[in-house]
Order: C-alpha cells, then structure tokens, then sequence
C-alpha cells in the first residue's frame, strides 16, 4: 500500500517526533551561523570588534566557546520555532525559516565585505606578519 503525498504532510504535521520541516533551510541557516562565528573570529584577531553588544557581551565574557553556544542556541531556537509555527501553518513555518536564513546571511556579508576592504586596503598584511624583534633600526 503506497500512502499520498497528503498522508505523508497530514503525518509528519501532527507529530512532533517526525522529521523535520524544512531541512534544507536549516542546513542554510546552520552553515551560515557557523560561518558568522568563524568570520567574527578572523575579523577580532585582526583587530576588529563585535557590533552586536549581546554578542560582544558574550565575548568578553565567555570568550569564543561562548559565542559559539551562544550561536547554536539562536538557531536552535529558530529552528524550534520554525517546527512549531510550520506544524500549525506549514506556509508560515516556511517564510520564518526563509526569513532566518536571510538574517543569518546578513553579517557574513557584512564580515566578508569588510575582510575584503581590509585585504584590498593592505591593512590585513600589516596585522597579520609580526614585526621582526631582531630587525635592525627598530
């Protein structure tokens, strides 16, 4: 017996224990979370700093490990809530998961388009080769 596309929806919609709604948003807005982590990592090594106060709070005292966790409760808070509203209105759930992925896009843009204005300003390579301790005429 082959069950419908309808039945599939209708089951996996009433259960909470069936499989998610949106895996592949949420594959976008997991990479996407971490790349934000690891380009904030690049950009305070380089001399930058967090513009997010609750995540520079975060930083300062809890250090990357932090951030990091501080991250994946984000998303997994999105990613709750976007099972919860989509079992209810499966358009709905979809929209915030898109709208997710969108918000989560917006500072690895905004940390690759400033790396990028650092690299191409030269101020990455000043940052990033220590200055020689031997070096005459300091």
């Amino acid at each position: 017996m082959t069950r419908s596309s309808d039945d599939i929806d209708h089951a996996s919609t009433s259960h909470w224990w069936g499989p998610v709604l949106f895996p592949d948003r949420y594959l976008w807005l997991v990479f996407l979370s971490a790349l934000d982590v690891m380009l904030t990592r690049v950009i305070l090594f380089l001399g930058g700093r967090e513009v997010n106060p609750l995540a520079d709070m975060v930083i300062h005292d809890w250090g990357m490990p932090g951030l990091s966790l501080y991250k994946f409760f984000i998303v997994a808070g999105v990613i709750v809530a976007c099972e919860y509203i989509g079992r209810l209105s499966r358009p709905h759930g979809r929209r915030l998961a898109i709208i997710g992925v969108c918000i989560a896009a917006f500072p690895v843009v905004w940390s690759s388009f400033l790396l990028l204005e650092m690299a191409l300003s030269g101020g990455a390579n000043e940052m990033m080769i220590p200055q020689d301790p031997f070096a005459v005429g300091h």
